[in-house]
């Protein structure tokens, strides 16, 4: 379970943001290239086997069996949708273009080492938007295909915002709670620069 949480943490270090759970670092990205999910699923299969191999009933009356519990549920679940392949159609109203601004709601700021981790973080999100576009056509070329509802709510939330400029954007309010101006700048740019363009070309 250890194991489990651990890695969990450094693939999606985003997702895990939002458990509660202590994060030590905040400039990563979740993993979005097949390639990276595909290591995932191993990993996840790699530890269901070793949980087969110690059977609950060997746990019954030790906090060790609910963690049992938890750890199996999560596995199995995981191990049923993958066939499912929703990296390759992952096109929702709820999606990622919904819980990117709250992620910069919650994005740490106030230090110099924060500051550094939050821009490192963002300037990688432009590559992981075009990562997510490849997953589309690959998607679209094999098949998998969200729903014609989902797709138009969610080209109707980013033209809601791609209407709006990227400095009136709620993605500006991580600098006014930083509070300096040299991140301010820096943070612009990279709304501008980076992320604007990146929603438009998706």
């Amino acid at each position: 379970a250890d194991r489990y949480v651990a890695e969990f943490k450094r693939v999606y270090p985003i997702a895990f943001s939002f458990s509660g759970m202590p994060l030590e670092r905040h400039d990563g990205i979740d993993i979005n290239a097949p390639a990276d999910v595909a290591k995932w699923r191993a990993f996840q299969r790699g530890l269901a086997q070793e949980l087969a191999a110690l059977p609950a009933d060997s746990l019954e009356g030790r906090p060790e069996w609910t963690t049992w519990q938890f750890l199996n549920q999560a596995l199995r679940q995981d191990a049923a949708t993958e066939v499912c392949r929703q990296e390759l159609w992952a096109v929702s109203p709820l999606g990622w273009q919904a819980s990117l601004p709250q992620v910069a709601g919650i994005q740490p700021v106030g230090s110099d080492d924060a500051r550094d981790q939050a821009l490192a973080r963002w300037r990688g999100v432009g590559t992981w938007i075009d990562q997510e576009i490849a997953n589309l056509r690959e998607g679209q070329r094999l098949g998998y295909l969200a729903t014609q509802t989902s797709v138009q709510s969610t080209l109707g939330q980013l033209d809601s915002l791609l209407a709006g400029k990227p400095e009136e954007s709620a993605y500006m309010e991580m600098a006014k709670r930083d509070g300096t101006a040299p991140f301010a700048k820096e943070w612009s740019a990279i709304v501008a620069g980076t992320l604007w363009p990146a929603l438009e070309r998706y």
